[in-house]
């Protein structure tokens, strides 16, 4: 996957970005760097073959994450609501003055999440690689808790089909 290793590559290249506190890797993919992490990385991931593929290269994963972490690894998913949940998720699972770093494919709408976040969190860096878009922030008091809220509440499970079912963004056809 591009998008892990455009990941990597910012972060052995660029050293502001903080490695040395706690670390969540939210939508975690196995890779050979995260053994260099192990006793203070949390590995969150709920699609079972990823999660299976982490457990088989040694590294344990979560279906959810607790407590508090100096840095956020992301990895989003494709879809829209759920890459800006994700944000939010990760601004409260960080330490304050914490920093999220954002991984993503330019064809999943890097350049318009990264847009989306900056709007939130502020001044963010950035480098492009690989066709991908690595972006990061620190979490500070002034992010936007309105939008936040929003954005949690968008990705939330609903009533779809005049109330019949239960869906929520990411899954397959959830607006039908």
């Amino acid at each position: 996957m591009k998008a892990l290793e455009a990941l990597f590559h910012t972060l052995d290249t660029q050293p502001e970005i903080p490695l040395d506190g706690s670390i969540l890797f939210l939508h975690a993919l196995a890779h050979p760097a995260l053994e260099a992490w192990r006793g203070r990385l949390t590995c969150e991931q709920v699609w079972k073959p990823a999660a299976l593929q982490l457990q088989q290269s040694g590294i344990p994963s979560t279906r959810t994450a607790t407590g508090t972490f100096d840095t956020v690894l992301l990895l989003p998913e494709r879809q829209r609501d759920t890459v800006l949940a994700d944000f939010a998720k990760a601004h409260d699972l960080l330490n304050e003055g914490g920093t999220l770093v954002v991984a993503l494919h330019n064809d999943w709408g890097a350049k318009r999440m990264e847009q989306q976040l900056a709007n939130v969190a502020g001044e963010l860096q950035t480098v492009s690689k690989s066709h991908c878009r690595v972006f990061w922030a620190k979490k500070h008091p002034g992010w936007k808790t309105v939008q936040l809220a929003q954005w949690r509440q968008n990705a939330a499970m609903r009533r779809i089909l005049d109330g019949r079912f239960w869906s929520m963004p990411g899954l397959f056809h959830w607006d039908a």
